[in-house]
């Protein structure tokens, strides 16, 4: 930029000299013209000068005889003539020096003349090449200010982007800050169900004790199998047989261990089945108990219901629209036939589960994981039926204390 300001400030001083040259050219140019014409109309008054002199020498009269005083008057006249001569020739000679003095001013000046053509042409082209380097001076300049101008744009882009993306952060780190308040209180919770699910651990102990010791016997069983097929290739028929017998006892484990899953599911279910039969009746009896409590605060309801009738002015019937009291054997009703449903579908899963069990029981290993899976959640279910039923219990000897 401080180059292309230097070129355009030298173009400008370059133009004004320029200017200046023209206005002096064309002053000397005037100057010569008017010299010129002031030469032209000496060289008239000369030539009319000799034509007139020449005319009077022509026209000069042939001598004739005067009188004295007559002699005298034309020699006063030739006198004042050649005085009259004397000057124009003084005058045309210094007409002709003025002549040729202008001649020499002039060829001076049309030597500067030509010289400053000469300087007007270089400066011409000076001005033409530096015209050229302002245009391309222009043009890179306005490349550059494109440039210039998506820079900035780009440079905007980044800031909306850069915007956007703190405000994107901030969200994110409200999410994260909500996100560890509701980690802390999961945490929170999965520490109390860790501390349940140990408690619980220790019934399915048995279970998985008596899982282990299978495993070890079937796992002893398999390394026992393979060391003596390493050992049985160079031996006899015999030894077949041995191995046989061997593989027949461990099938038979396998066996046993399949039939202990078998019953071990059908004594689960029977189990979670006679839970749920406890819980039922459980809850029909304290249904009961309600009802029976319920039936001797009839009299006094009527009686209630009466006094309120004469209160609010209305019939019985009317009161008893607007009251509509709950039918206690209609929702008793209710409570068995959701009961009967109840047990349908869990007799249903129950079959499942069962279903599930020795499919996976008679499956390929390794299946340690999906049946104590299995087994834990049937449990679980179980363990959840005698809390309800001690929950039951105790709301009903808490009741019976309240009574008394």
């Amino acid at each position: 930029m401080q180059k292309f300001q230097d070129e355009k400030e030298r173009c400008e001083k370059v133009e004004s000299e320029l200017e200046i040259c023209q206005s002096k050219l064309k002053s000397s140019k005037q100057s010569i013209q008017r010299l010129t014409n002031e030469v032209r109309k000496l060289e008239r008054s000369r030539d009319e000068l000799e034509e007139a002199l020449s005319e009077s020498k022509k026209l000069e009269p042939k001598p004739q005889v005067h009188t004295d005083a007559e002699y005298r008057v034309l020699e006063s006249k030739l006198k004042n003539a050649n005085q009259e001569v004397s000057r124009l020739t003084e005058n045309l000679k210094d007409q002709k020096k003025v002549i040729e003095f202008n001649a020499d001013q002039s060829n001076a000046e049309k030597d500067k003349f030509s010289r400053l053509e000469r300087d007007i042409a270089m400066k011409r082209q000076l001005i033409d090449e530096l015209r050229g380097k302002i245009k391309n001076f222009e043009q890179k300049n306005k490349r550059e200010f494109t440039e210039l101008h998506d820079v900035e744009e780009r440079l905007k882009n980044t800031e909306e982007d850069l915007a956007h993306k703190k405000t994107h952060i901030e969200s994110l780190r409200r999410q994260v800050q909500v996100a560890t308040k509701e980690k802390s209180k999961y945490e929170a919770m999965y520490n109390k169900s860790r501390e349940e699910l140990d408690k619980r651990s220790e019934q399915l102990s048995t279970l998985q004790t008596s899982k282990l010791a299978a495993e070890n016997m079937s796992s002893k069983i398999e390394e026992e199998a393979g060391q003596q097929l390493q050992k049985l290739a160079d031996r006899s028929e015999q030894a077949i047989e041995k191995l046989r017998l061997k593989l027949d006892r461990s099938d038979e484990k396998l066996a046993e261990f399949s039939t202990f899953v078998k019953n071990l599911s059908t004594h689960i279910i029977e189990l979670l089945v006679r839970q749920r039969s406890s819980l039922y009746r459980e809850r029909s009896s304290k249904a009961e108990a309600q009802n029976r409590h319920t039936s001797p605060e009839k009299s006094s309801m009527s009686h209630a219901q009466s006094v309120a009738c004469n209160i609010l002015n209305m019939s019985r019937s009317d009161f008893a629209d607007l009251m509509t009291p709950v039918d206690a054997s209609s929702r008793i009703q209710d409570e068995q036939e959701a009961w009967k449903e109840e047990r349908t579908l869990s007799s249903k899963a129950d079959q499942q589960w069962k279903h599930k069990v020795e499919k996976i029981s008679v499956e390929n290993p390794p299946f340690a994981k999906s049946l104590c899976r299995l087994l834990w959640d049937k449990i679980q279910d179980a363990v959840k039926l005698t809390e309800d039923r001690c929950r039951l219990q105790i709301e009903q000897v808490e009741q019976q204390v309240t009574k008394h």
